[in-house]
């Protein structure tokens, strides 16, 4: 999900990456059901660098998109959706038996961050565009009473010629 909201936000076209993720959503859950016991490990064990692997393509997309469009809120985004990436990385090799049994897992502290990050992404937004709809309501009342006050003159000067041709007759 993240790659694909990247891919949106970004706007970029990066065929191989859309269909690495494709293929990674088409193809994971049913090997997951599948995996029973042992098995889990070893899918574990090649899917979480997997899934990391399919983050850090993403993390660039959101980067370079913040910095094109100078959106600081994308920053703190792409802070939160980082710590996600690291805690991702820490409970893989946790899981791995490569950190020390006296640590934990990181992932239950970066995932809330990143949920305010995005919260915080979509707040703009939404402020963003609601600015857009009342200067555009601004515009659009602005246009009718322009459009208004033409008719009215039409009006007027019909009412004349209307008064003059009659009077004429």
């Amino acid at each position: 999900l993240f790659g694909r909201f990247a891919l949106a936000l970004s706007g970029r076209q990066w065929r191989w990456f859309y269909r690495a993720l494709k293929v990674t959503a088409i193809a994971l859950p049913p090997c997951s059901l599948l995996a029973i016991g042992a098995a889990q490990q070893g899918l574990r064990a090649l899917t979480y660098p997997l899934l990391i692997a399919l983050a850090l393509p993403s993390l660039w997309l959101v980067f370079s998109y913040a910095r094109q469009v100078r959106q600081y809120g994308l920053l703190v985004l792409l802070t939160g959706l980082a710590m996600v990436l690291i805690g991702g990385v820490h409970d893989y090799l946790y899981q791995q038996g490569y950190v020390s049994v006296l640590g934990g897992y990181w992932m239950p502290y970066a995932t809330p961050l990143a949920l305010a990050s995005f919260a915080i992404v979509l707040v703009n937004r939404l402020v963003r565009a609601l600015g857009d709809v009342e200067s555009l309501n601004m515009s659009l009342e602005r246009r009718v009473a322009e459009r208004t006050h033409e008719l009215e003159i039409a009006n007027a000067a019909k009412t004349r010629f209307l008064a003059a041709a009659s009077h004429d007759m």
